[in-house]
């Protein structure tokens, strides 16, 4: 055993380890998935705390335009300032920060910031064709600082936003 985590969003196309199936989608891509052992053991000894609002603290960073649109969107057509999904492209290491702060703060599950990766949000910014990118790299850096912050006596693990549930 595995876990997959359930989307109740709406099924973007192309995204890696998707499932379609009546609005619902199965994240089976192997950088999400938990081992089922690790995680009844951990939830059978303690409580699991999940971290807490991403968009807070991104505002914390008080980020400009330039700052989220970083080189590879400098010359985007519509104002990106506010687009936090878009700063796992753009500013991952401030992504990565806040993942590590709420995991230092006591969190053993965190979020990937991509609650609004999705076409319908991203296309208020024109960005509706990186929703897969969004995801992927979104799931691949919340894997990355839980790998890091992770031991054996406290593993930690990802969830996947938005509107998500951990199932078996």
């Amino acid at each position: 055993g595995t876990t997959r985590v359930l989307c109740t969003a709406s099924v973007e196309d192309g995204v890696p380890g998707w499932r379609r199936g009546s609005g619902e989608g199965w994240l089976t891509a192997e950088y999400a998935m938990l081992p089922r052992a690790t995680r009844t053991r951990t939830a059978r000894e303690r409580i699991l705390v999940l971290d807490g609002a991403w968009g807070v603290m991104i505002q914390n960073y008080r980020l400009k335009e330039a700052d989220f649109r970083g080189r590879r969107f400098a010359g985007h057509s519509h104002d990106l300032k506010g687009n936090n999904d878009l700063l796992v492209l753009t500013q991952p290491d401030i992504i990565r920060e806040i993942g590590r702060a709420y995991l230092s703060a006591g969190a053993d599950i965190i979020e990937s910031n991509s609650f609004n990766s999705t076409s319908i949000s991203q296309s208020d910014y024109g960005l509706e064709a990186l929703v897969p990118e969004l995801n992927e790299t979104a799931a691949r850096i919340a894997r990355e600082v839980c790998d890091q912050m992770s031991t054996p006596e406290r593993p930690r693990f990802v969830t996947w936003a938005p509107s998500v549930k951990v199932v078996d």
